[in-house]
């Protein structure tokens, strides 16, 4: 379950719910009011958001210190994260700036060691046409990286 990210190269974290993203992203007051209408809004659904990751969460090997959160709406895919007590990673399809193939196991494995434990492959007969609707709001910003099913004004 993999898409391209328009040159992206951020880990994406995969929530059930809202409350769950706070001890992985550092956010302002103005973020956090945002990201909580945004939720009420959009999520669970195709927006992911750019934001800082937090100290904490810095051992995720994935470069810099930005990191995507989005809350699911797939039910498989939230029944896993429920199972995992835990977000679910995923590794943009371009990782490593190779767009040419797609991420496997072996290949997370290699990037990430025994962090991984499991890749989902999406056998979806059903696929989605439109992209997930990627904004950042960081430096207190709001600013889309990638227009997609939803429409979302720079001016919100």
């Amino acid at each position: 379950m993999l898409k391209s990210s328009l040159s992206v190269n951020e880990m994406t974290l995969c929530f059930c719910e809202m409350a769950e993203i706070w001890p992985w992203v550092e956010v302002s007051p103005w973020q956090k009011r945002k990201i909580e209408a945004l939720s009420r809004a959009y999520w669970p659904g195709a927006l992911k958001i750019s934001l800082k990751k937090k100290k904490q969460s810095m051992f995720l090997p994935c470069e810099g210190d930005i990191v995507s959160v989005v809350c699911v709406k797939n039910r498989q895919i939230r029944s896993i994260i429920s199972l995992l007590k835990g977000p679910l990673v995923v590794i943009p399809a371009g990782c490593q700036q190779n767009t040419s193939h797609l991420v496997s196991f072996t290949r997370a494995r290699e990037y990430m060691g025994d962090m991984v434990d499991l890749v989902v492959p999406s056998n979806s007969k059903v696929s989605n046409k439109e992209a997930t609707t990627h904004i950042s709001l960081l430096d207190d910003k709001l600013s889309i990286i990638r227009h997609g099913e939803i429409e979302i004004s720079e001016d919100l």
